[in-house]
């Protein structure tokens, strides 16, 4: 039979061997945990990484999209002054045909003008002439009935009119 004391001393043999297993154990624990925490680390990395390559690359976006905006805007600000350039130059031709045209027309009225008075000119010549053309002819039809009155009827008679000569052919 075992006595106390050597069973005491063969479970402090046993504790310590337990002790150690624990500790073994704890240690290989810690060390999965280590790998594992290790793992996450190098896998933040990859991620941190992979952000910053991604921001970057956002960043580039950005600028190439500003600059993209600045020549926008500079397109739009020279399309403006080409479009007010050309609403000027637009204006002055207006204003100059305007003033051809208002010179042709000045011209144009003038010369109706001229015309109307011509006209005007020449329908008073003619009623001139015509009032003259009847003021002549009234009196000639007096003369007529004059020279119709005075004169007997049956002694008329016609005069040859190259003098006779046509009967002694």
């Amino acid at each position: 039979m075992i006595t106390i004391d050597e069973l005491k001393v063969q479970l402090a043999d046993y504790a310590k061997a337990v002790k150690d297993l624990e500790e073994a154990l704890a240690i290989e624990a810690s060390r999965k945990r280590v790998q594992e925490l290790e793992q996450e680390a190098v896998d933040a990395w990859s991620r941190v990484r992979a952000l910053e390559q991604e921001l970057q690359s956002l960043r580039e976006e950005r600028d190439a999209l500003r600059k993209q905006q600045a020549m926008v805007a500079d397109a739009l600000l020279d399309a403006r002054a080409y479009a007010g350039r050309l609403r000027e130059e637009s204006l002055a031709r207006e204003e100059d045909a305007r003033a051809q045209l208002r010179c042709a027309l000045d011209r144009d009225l003038a010369e109706l003008s001229g015309y109307r008075n011509k006209i005007s000119a020449l329908r008073l010549a003619l009623q001139s002439a015509l009032e003259g053309f009847d003021r002549r002819s009234e009196e000639l039809e007096r003369q007529a009935e004059v020279l119709a009155s005075a004169s007997p009827s049956g002694l008329l008679t016609l005069l040859p009119v190259d003098g006779g000569k046509a009967d002694a052919g």
